[in-house]
């Protein structure tokens, strides 16, 4: 199956769950992620801002600032198809972007120093157990990650309905690291 007959499978799958399963599990990988190795020593954090029915992680990103630690988010440059990373610090800050994500207001917000980041955490469609990632398609994450070097440890969340036997990768997609679902997190056999 190809990516786009994939990702239309996956995210019909998604929508499908029950918004009371999908809160639940939802909860149980943020509680999840707070017990990863990789959240733990992590000092600066960037990370997807969830949007429809991604897996909510604004609790997260909360405790993340509560921990002590910086947490960048994105803001989308789609002319160019990039991310900017600014620091986050609270959701009244935020304004709806191009693709009605809400991403940070550029006239008040700080842009991050994206070398300083030593943990992503990544939105996706679908996943698998060798950190196979199928993005939306537009590209964005692999085209920040490109840019990134020494390249942060990549955290992907996700519900466990996301996980597949194989995702199709290009040279160019980015692996993640670990896996983080409602049922457990796994470092990825690569």
């Amino acid at each position: 199956m190809g990516k786009k007959e994939l990702r239309k499978e996956i995210l019909s799958r998604r929508s499908e769950l029950d918004p009371h399963i999908r809160a639940r599990k939802s909860k149980q990988i943020v509680e999840i992620m707070l017990t990863t190795p990789c959240y733990q020593a992590a000092n600066y954090i960037f990370s997807f801002v969830p949007f429809g029915d991604e897996p909510q992680i604004k609790e997260l990103l909360s405790t993340a600032i509560q921990d002590g630690k910086k947490v960048a988010i994105p803001k989308t440059v789609p002319q160019s198809r990039e991310m900017i990373p600014y620091l986050f610090s609270g959701w009244e800050e935020l304004q709806a972007g191009p693709y009605g994500i809400m991403e940070p207001n550029p006239d008040q917000a700080i842009e991050a120093d994206a070398k300083q980041i030593d943990l992503i955490i990544m939105p996706g469609v679908a996943f698998d157990r060798m950190g196979g990632r199928l993005g939306y398609g537009g590209g964005y994450y692999d085209r920040f990650l490109s840019k990134l070097s020494p390249r942060p440890t990549l955290a992907a969340l996700c519900f466990d309905e996301q996980i597949m036997e194989e995702v199709p990768m290009d040279e160019h997609d980015h692996r993640v690291d670990i896996l983080v679902t409602d049922q457990g997190w796994m470092y990825v056999v690569k």
